[in-house]
C-alpha cells in the first residue's frame, strides 16, 4: 500500500520529456510536515510497523486457507466440503499465534535500530508472552494469543528490546570471558533484562493481572475509532495530505497497522464461523478502494493523462501504466509533479475521500462482502478487491469508485492538457523561427 519532497514547480515550467521525472522537491518547513517526519522516523513505530509486516506472510497463507475452507462459490464450497475442516484448524492455528509473530518482530526491529543483537531481544518478547498469556492451570490457549494478544505482544515486543538496550548501556550484562562461543555470550548478555521483564510478568500472572485482556481493552476504543466513518477520512486525508507535502506518511500509517491487522483478523474468525464480519476499514479496504494505482488514487489520473493531447503528458502516462497497475505511483507524484503542485491539490485530496465515503457506506448497507482476506499489495485493484472479499461484487465496487476518480482528475488534466500543449506549441514555433 506507496517520496522525499521539492520546491514546487508550475506545470509549464516541469521538462518537455517525462522519462526523467523532476527531481524530488526539498521538504516543506510547515508543522504538518515536520511531524510526518518525526512521525515516520519514530524507531517505536517503525519497530511497530515491521513488526506487523513480519506477519503478513503467515496472514496470507492463512487467508488461502480460509478462501478454500469457506469458498465463495457454491460448487466449490461443494468439492471442498471434505477437506473444510481441516482448512479450518489450519486458519485457527496459524491466526492463532498472531501475537507471537508481531512481537518477536517488533522486538527484532527495535532491537536492530538500538544496535543491539535482535536475536534475544526477539526471543524475550515471545516467552514474555507466552507466560502473560498462561492461563491458571498452566496451560495456554490459543485463542489467546490471536488478536486478543496483539496488543500485549506489542507493548512486550518494545520493552524487550528497551530493556536490552538499557542494561547494555548501564552495562547491566553478564560478560563472558574471551574464547567462548559467540552465541552463548550473546545469551548471556541478555539474561539481567530477562529475568526483570519475566519477573515483572509472572507477578502480574501470579497476581492476577490479565496483561492480554487490560491491552485489548485499552485498544478496543482505538480500533472503533479507526474504523468508524471519520475514522476513513482522517486515515484518507493523511495519508494524501503528507504525500502531497513530500512527507512520506509511513509513520502515520504504522500507528494504524495493528489496529488493521485486529480487524482483518476478526473478520477472519467471524467469516470461518459464519457470522456477520465485524469491520470494514482494514488495511484491505483502502488497498484496493481508496488507494488504487497509490495514494491519491493515482490509477484513475493515470487513465486521464493517457487521453491528453500534450505528448510530455502521454509519454509520462504510457511510462506510468506498467508502476499504477502495480498500484506505484512515484513515477506520477515526482514526475508530474503532483507533489506541491497547487494545480492538482484537489483532486489529490478530494478523490480519497469520496471514494473512501462511497465504498464505506455499500459495505455498511451489506451490498458487497466485507474484506477479510490478506492480498499482495501489488496485484492489480479489481483482482485485489475480489480476491480480499471473495466476491465478485467487490470488482463492481472498485470499478466504480474508479469512475468517480476519473471524473474528479479530469477537468483538472484538462486544465494542466491545455497549458501544456500551449507550451509545447510555443516551443515548436520558436524552434522552427530559429532555423
Amino acid at each position: 500500500m506507496p517520496e522525499s519532497p521539492a520546491t514546487p514547480v508550475a506545470p509549464a515550467s516541469v521538462p518537455e520529456s517525462p522519462v526523467a521525472p523532476a527531481s524530488p522537491p526539498e521538504s516543506p518547513s510547515s508543522p504538518f510536515s515536520r511531524l510526518g517526519k518525526t512521525l515516520a522516523d519514530s524507531p517505536h513505530l517503525c519497530a511497530i510497523r515491521d513488526g506487523v509486516v513480519a506477519a503478513l506472510p503467515i496472514i496470507l497463507f492463512s487467508s488461502l486457507l480460509l478462501l478454500l475452507a469457506a469458498p465463495p462459490l457454491p460448487g466449490l464450497a461443494r468439492l471442498l466440503a471434505p477437506w473444510s475442516p481441516a482448512l479450518s484448524l489450519g486458519v485457527k492455528a496459524l491466526n492463532g499465534g498472531i501475537s507471537i509473530y508481531v512481537a518477536f518482530g517488533c522486538a527484532q526491529s527495535l532491537a536492530r535500530r538500538r544496535g543491539i543483537d535482535p536475536v534475544g531481544p526477539a526471543i524475550l518478547a515471545a516467552a514474555a508472552l507466552l507466560l502473560a498469556a498462561a492461563s491458571p492451570d498452566g496451560g495456554v490457549a490459543i485463542d489467546r494469543l490471536n488478536q486478543t494478544g496483539l496488543f500485549a505482544g506489542l507493548v512486550l515486543g518494545l520493552a524487550s528490546a528497551e530493556l536490552v538496550a538499557l542494561a547494555e548501556r548501564r552495562q547491566l550484562t553478564i560478560r563472558m570471558p574471551a574464547g567462548v562461543p559467540d552465541a552463548i555470550a550473546r545469551s548471556f548478555a541478555t539474561l539481567v533484562p530477562a529475568f526483570a521483564l519475566l519477573t515483572l510478568v509472572f507477578g502480574l500472572r501470579f497476581l492476577g493481572f490479565d496483561l492480554l485482556g487490560a491491552t485489548q481493552a485499552l485498544a478496543k476504543p482505538l480500533v472503533s475509532v479507526a474504523g468508524s466513518f471519520g475514522g476513513v477520512l482522517l486515515v484518507s486525508l493523511c495519508d494524501a495530505g503528507l504525500y502531497y507535502l513530500g512527507v512520506h506518511p509511513g509513520g502515520v500509517i504504522a500507528a494504524f497497522q495493528p489496529l488493521w491487522l485486529s480487524m482483518l483478523a476478526e473478520n477472519q474468525a467471524a467469516r470461518l464461523a459464519g457470522q456477520v464480519l465485524p469491520h470494514i476499514a482494514n488495511r484491505e479496504f483502502f488497498l484496493w478502494f481508496v488507494w488504487q494505482g497509490g495514494s491519491g488514487g493515482t490509477l484513475a489520473l493515470m487513465l486521464c493523462l493517457l487521453a491528453a493531447r500534450a505528448k510530455s503528458l502521454r509519454a509520462l502516462a504510457r511510462l506510468a501504466v506498467i508502476p499504477s497497475l502495480f498500484n506505484i505511483n512515484e513515477p506520477l507524484l515526482f514526475g508530474l509533479p503532483i507533489v506541491l503542485n497547487p494545480t492538482l491539490v484537489v483532486p489529490f485530496l478530494l478523490g480519497p475521500l469520496v471514494s473512501a465515503s462511497v465504498a464505506y457506506f455499500v459495505f455498511s448497507l451489506g451490498w458487497v462482502s466485507r474484506p477479510a482476506y490478506e492480498v499482495l499489495w501489488t496485484l492489480p485493484a479489481p483482482v485485489g478487491a475480489f480476491l480480499s472479499c471473495a466476491d465478485p461484487r467487490a470488482v463492481a465496487l472498485e470499478l466504480f469508485t474508479l469512475g468517480i476518480g476519473c471524473a474528479l482528475w479530469w477537468p483538472f488534466v484538462r486544465r494542466l492538457d491545455r497549458r501544456r500543449l500551449a507550451d509545447e506549441e510555443h516551443a515548436r514555433e520558436s524552434g522552427e523561427s530559429a532555423s
